[in-house]
């Protein structure tokens, strides 16, 4: 009996039928930028934020892979809610940290959509111990830590309640939790080119609450939330590759020239047809890390989905472009969304690792031919 690729499972199409749905209701004409505030607890109604998290916490525990076809379902809203950094680095990360009152208490309220916490942690200290630290620190004070430093990058800060702040003692990585109006804390956004905002957290002798304990180490789990994140990220990639070929063919099917259909035209076919096979080429990498993580977990899997992040970035950016070129001119204006689709495309390529970063690390585990 052959087994059921990831988005086949039953429970996985009911979530991307409820993305679907929520995609044509919420998101008719997806051009709309403004967010509303009661979008966050429907997600939390429907099911998303705790379904791939384990029965154990109060999650539905579906497979990874879940998630992966949520982010790739809902890709065309464009969204600037932070759905996807939510789940890979503030839901996983936190089902991952030992259950006590504080941490039981955090988790069930994130995933009834009740509160937003940010991780505050920058992705080059995963190399801390050979380069030199982390750029956050804790130190002792007379009335328990503070913590010093500034981490730029930050994605989910716009909205959130409270912040998981990464940051070294002693050597070795704490997770601390902190409400975001802590005296000590300063914010700084910057808008990104899609829409969406990330934001520079200085931290000048904050006071955290409470300090979150795994029983594992707190590396590897950082290791695998990032891991989750790049393959959300090259999952929404995925489907707004699938996007921009079809509105392209579309296009190509009712423009006309010289009174014939563009799509008539061989040149334009030819290149409409690289467009699918970069499509095809993103889609084999993404099934692959898709069925390793279900089948191995994360830490097994992260080579496969850096294989696959590598391959959105750098496929998705040229098929991006040449959307935009085959619509012409209107394809870098604001009235059409392809330009927009090309934006989010590039902002993907920059955030949860970059293409080259996640290139060298699949180079350094692939198999020599």
């Amino acid at each position: 009996m052959s087994r059921l690729l990831p988005g086949d499972a039953p429970e996985t199409q009911a979530l991307a039928d409820s993305a679907r749905k929520v995609l044509s209701d919420l998101y008719p004409d997806q051009m709309t930028q403004e967010t509303p505030a009661a979008h966050w607890p429907l997600f939390a109604e429907l099911g998303w934020l705790g379904a791939c998290l384990p029965e154990a916490v109060g999650g539905s525990g579906l497979p990874l892979s879940a998630w992966s076809v949520l982010a790739e379902t809902l890709s065309p809203s464009l969204m600037v809610e932070p759905l996807l950094s939510q789940l890979a680095l503030s839901g996983h990360l936190l089902s991952r940290a030992n259950g006590d009152d504080v941490r039981d208490s955090l988790l069930g309220r994130w995933m009834a959509g009740e509160s937003r916490p940010a991780l505050v942690f920058n992705e080059a200290d995963s190399l801390a111990p050979e380069h030199g630290g982390w750029s956050l620190r804790c130190e002792s004070s007379g009335d328990g830590f503070s913590l010093h430093g500034t981490c730029s990058g930050v994605a989910d800060v716009a909205g959130c309640d409270a912040l998981l702040v990464v940051a070294q003692e002693a050597g070795t990585p704490g997770l601390f939790l902190l409400p975001a109006q802590t005296a000590g804390v300063r914010l700084h956004a910057h808008a990104a080119i899609d829409g969406r905002s990330h934001w520079d957290v200085e931290l000048v002798a904050a006071k955290p609450d409470t300090r979150l304990e795994f029983s594992g180490t707190l590396s590897d789990a950082l290791a695998e939330s990032a891991a989750l994140h790049a393959l959300l990220l090259a999952s929404e990639s995925l489907g707004l590759m699938r996007e921009l070929t079809r509105r392209t063919q579309q296009y190509l099917l009712q423009r006309q020239q010289f009174g014939r259909p563009l799509i008539e035209f061989q040149a334009l076919q030819h290149r409409l047809v690289d467009m699918l096979l970069k499509v095809t080429r993103v889609e084999g990498l993404l099934e692959v890390a898709r069925l390793r993580v279900d089948i191995a977990g994360l830490a097994t899997a992260a080579p496969f989905i850096a294989a696959a992040k590598a391959s959105a970035g750098e496929e998705g950016r040229r098929l991006g472009r040449e959307a935009v070129q085959l619509h012409g001119a209107i394809g870098v204006t604001d009235e059409l969304i392809i330009g927009r689709m090309l934006k989010r495309l590039v902002s993907n390529e920059l955030i949860g690792g970059t293409t080259a970063a996640h290139a060298a690390q699949w180079e350094r585990h692939r198999i020599p031919l």
